[in-house]
């Protein structure tokens, strides 16, 4: 540095010791460097020079924030922020402040927008800044959580959701809750999806939300052997939705647990009534047919997996294995054979795979 610079930076520094009275030089050095010249590398070098004379200079490890907000440390920047706080609330409102501005433009631009052009990684990334920035937020991991459930990793999805309710100090968002008993229920965890689907069903006001957790909590119950329960949730979705197939099958299959046959067959035929081409309906239909025991038993296995034949492209093994055991059983083998022996090469196939 010349001679010359030297002087008047001598000059400035006496000039702003004037003005700020007890105030650091090198605080106030750094105030106009990021304020006035937009020199985040000189506050710096000032900054760390008020901080050898006082370590526990609240402006000083405010405007260090600053310098790592402009260099983009996020964690360096919360963590001088939150020293100042340490040291004093005076600068509490522009911390605030620049927090809140900045989560913002990183929850927004980066999490969201980048979610929503489906590049989940990049709006996962984005979205742990703006948690380091904002960490009370509880939206920063309720949108993670739907990253992560978006790239199959459920394990992380649920560690976020849950991250996010605890955070949650307001009126709770159940669309959070749906999402992390929908996880939960994939992860196999059914008690602890069903508590949170019977808070949805309990508290919340939109019904069709409440209709797809009492659809979650039904299916826990069923896997929890809570046949009675689960039950009583499928006749509510049945009741509210009377002309959907899929909770008849639902019913069906756990009538089919608990040995209820007639009731299964009623709530399979009830599917097909509202779907005629639900394959996986007929075939059940056929199945419990199959072993009814009686002639009149194969003959209606033989009509359901018929009718399943007629509607595959290509066949399946199961439809047609079943076709030629019902004719088996009804005392037609001739019939039988081809169906069996296309069974046959069906399998030799399946295996292979």
């Amino acid at each position: 540095m010349g001679n010359v610079a030297k002087i008047f930076f001598i000059f400035l520094l006496m000039l702003v010791v004037v003005i700020t009275g007890c105030k650091s030089p090198w605080v106030s050095s750094a105030n106009i460097y990021l304020d006035q010249q937009n020199n985040p590398d000189k506050a710096e070098e000032a900054l760390k020079k008020a901080l050898e004379q006082n370590p526990n200079d609240a402006e000083a490890h405010f405007l260090m924030g600053r310098v790592h907000l402009a260099k983009e440390q996020y964690a360096e920047m919360a963590a001088s922020f939150n020293r100042s706080l340490e040291i004093s609330s005076k600068f509490e409102g522009q911390i605030e402040d620049i927090r809140e501005r900045e989560w913002r433009n990183l929850y927004n631009d980066g999490g969201v927008g980048k979610f929503n052009e489906r590049d989940y990684e990049g709006a996962i990334k984005s979205l742990e800044l703006a948690a380091i920035v904002a960490p009370s937020h509880w939206e920063n991991y309720y949108l993670m959580g739907m990253g992560y459930e978006s790239l199959r990793n459920l394990e992380r999805a649920a560690e976020k959701y849950h991250k996010a309710t605890k955070l949650q100090t307001g009126p709770k968002e159940f669309n959070l809750y749906y999402n992390l008993s929908n996880v939960l229920f994939q992860l196999e965890e059914y008690e602890e999806c069903n508590r949170y689907a019977i808070a949805i069903i309990e508290e919340t006001t939109e019904d069709s939300l409440r209709l797809e957790a009492v659809k979650i909590s039904a299916g826990a119950l069923s896997k929890l052997d809570r046949s009675e329960d689960a039950m009583g949730m499928y006749d509510q979705i049945i009741q509210a939705s009377p002309d959907d197939p899929d909770p008849y099958y639902d019913r069906a299959l756990l009538n089919m647990e608990i040995a209820d046959t007639a009731a299964a067959i009623q709530d399979f035929q009830r599917v097909v009534e509202l779907n005629a081409e639900d394959l996986d309906a007929l075939r059940q239909l056929g199945l419990i047919h199959l072993d009814g025991g009686t002639f009149i038993d194969y003959a209606k296995a033989l009509e359901y997996y018929q009718k399943a034949y007629a509607l595959e492209q290509p066949h399946s093994y199961n439809t047609v294995r079943g076709i030629g055991m019902a004719l088996v059983r009804l005392d037609r083998a001739e019939e039988a054979t081809p169906y069996l022996e296309e069974a046959t090469e069906l399998l030799k196939q399946l295996k292979k795979k």
